[in-house]
């Protein structure tokens, strides 16, 4: 548990002793996460306020949620995410919302989190189609990012996801092992970012 994070290419992986729930990280403050590996933990990330920076990372295979992100305790902190250039996939749940009973009679003014979710893979997304504190920006695809696999988390054609960031949206000039960012890995005369942790060579 922390109040301020910024990771940036890590891995984590099989973390299962925090209060039991396996929590990679849990924050109420200014989180950064950038280029990292999330595999085979508990529950991944867990929000109780604050503003969440969430671009080009990889999370999958993870026994509980995704994101978890709860009510603040005092009614009146808004968390906030931006999740981009992001594979989710394979988890038991991609997201969920945990209201705090004790707010009921004292409302924010605001609703409690705002989602923005841009040039992504996220499974399950079409089931928060219908949430008035998600943005969906295009591309959001819910498709199998086509992994390597043998424990790869790196792409492999044709895979959505390689090259799949839109040209504008801005990247992270590297990715979780050092390759150069954006790279042209479908061979189309055009480098654009890919989505996830890995960069896909041409």
């Amino acid at each position: 548990y922390a109040i301020n994070v910024l990771c940036n290419n890590d891995l984590f992986v099989e973390n299962s002793t925090f209060h039991n729930n396996g929590r990679a990280i849990s924050s109420r403050g200014r989180v950064s996460l950038q280029n990292n590996l999330f595999i085979q933990n508990g529950d991944l990330l867990i929000a109780f306020g604050g503003e969440w920076i969430i671009r080009y990372n990889t999370m999958a295979d993870n026994m509980g949620s995704a994101l978890i992100i709860y009510e603040d305790i005092n009614c009146f902190v808004q968390t906030t995410v931006l999740l981009e250039g992001n594979i989710i996939w394979l988890n038991n749940a991609s997201f969920i919302g945990v209201p705090d009973p004790t707010c009921t009679n004292n409302p924010m003014a605001v609703p409690y989190y705002q989602i923005t979710l841009t040039a992504s893979i996220f499974q399950n997304y079409a089931e928060h189609l219908d949430d008035p504190l998600f943005a969906f920006l295009a591309p959001v695809y819910d498709v199998d990012p086509l992994f390597v696999g043998n424990g790869s988390y790196q792409l492999r054609l044709p895979s959505v996801a390689v090259d799949g960031v839109p040209q504008g949206v801005t990247g992270v000039p590297f990715d979780i092992v050092g390759t150069t960012r954006p790279q042209d890995g479908d061979s189309d005369g055009v480098a654009r970012f890919d989505m996830g942790a890995y960069e896909t060579l041409p």
